[in-house]
């Protein structure tokens, strides 16, 4: 039989040798190939259905606003959507993590209009555009293989008939929260859960009277979960210890997400005056009387 210390050496050759193998050499013209995680994926919450059904029922159906909103508009004009600015007035941050709440509302904003495909221009990031025209201005930019230059002409830019604009404005922590523990002989288990809320307060503004058309306040809440579980036995002058936890938390800015868009949802509602069954329809059931959501989840 092999020496206990000829053994050991035996098996640290073995362990280098296969490392050896999995050691990536530099000097090839490939370096080591990545490792592959998950696909990439559309971003959507339970919400997003609602705007999908939404902005098809009014362009399938061509509603415009009720007639008091839409001064200085033509019959046949579309009806033209901006966000504006979306900020976080929560003020929660820490000297490690930075700021708690996402500062890209108003991105998360106009792609919940996005869902809706009605007419949208853009006054969120105009640095682009203010360059172009500069640029526009002194002829600078070319716009075909004759030396001619792009020109502006007066009216060429769409304006806005209404836009957003509001703020995150709440994020409360540990609104409630509990723990569990117990141990028998051997076994330990735990089990604990904390719940934290986020609200948003958004508005709907007729861009040429400034008029305030819907406002709203919504907030979720979000709970966090861990269990834990243990084995602890001692053998003589040996002992085994055996720890396993899963924690999981549902993502704050997701859930940012979901109140912006459902806010966004419920001021289209206000402005065409549709119905919410009409993109929510509910059946009853029959042994509880009880209205059943068919199409996306309830808002929570």
């Amino acid at each position: 039989m092999m020496p206990l210390s000829s053994r050991s050496l035996f098996v640290s050759l073995i362990v280098l040798s296969l490392s050896a193998c999995s050691i990536p050499k530099f000097n090839e013209p490939n370096y080591v190939k990545p490792i592959e995680g998950a696909q990439v994926v559309e971003n959507k919450t339970a919400q997003a259905e609602r705007l999908i059904c939404l902005g098809e029922t009014i362009r399938n159906k061509g509603l415009r606003p009720t007639a008091p909103l839409r001064q200085g508009l033509e019959a046949n004009n579309q009806i033209r959507f901006a966000i504006g600015r979306i900020e976080d007035f929560t003020g929660k941050q820490d000297l490690i993590n930075g700021k708690r709440i996402t500062q890209g509302a108003a991105l998360m904003a106009i792609s919940a209009l996005g869902l809706t495909r009605l007419p949208m221009v853009e006054r969120n990031d105009l640095f682009v555009s203010e360059t172009e025209f500069k640029y526009t201005d002194v002829k600078l930019i070319g716009e075909n293989s004759n030396n001619g230059f792009r020109q502006t002409f007066a009216g060429s830019v769409p304006g806005s008939d209404f836009h957003i604009i509001g703020g995150i404005t709440e994020v409360n922590y540990n609104i409630r929260s509990a723990e569990f523990e117990g141990t028998f002989k051997y076994f330990g288990t735990s089990a604990r859960y904390a719940v934290i809320d986020v609200g948003i307060d958004l508005r709907l503004i007729n861009t040429r009277t400034l008029e305030v058309i819907s406002a709203n306040s919504f907030r979720k809440q979000i709970i966090g979960t861990e269990i834990r579980a243990g084995y602890f036995r001692f053998f003589n002058d040996k002992f085994l210890d055996i720890n396993a936890s899963e924690r999981a938390q549902e993502p704050i800015q997701h859930a940012v997400r979901m109140v912006i868009e459902h806010s966004i949802y419920k001021l289209l509602l206000d402005l065409y005056k549709i119905s919410p069954e009409s993109c929510d329809p509910v059946s009853i059931d029959p042994n509880t009387q009880l209205k059943i959501s068919q199409n996306v989840e309830s808002f929570r």
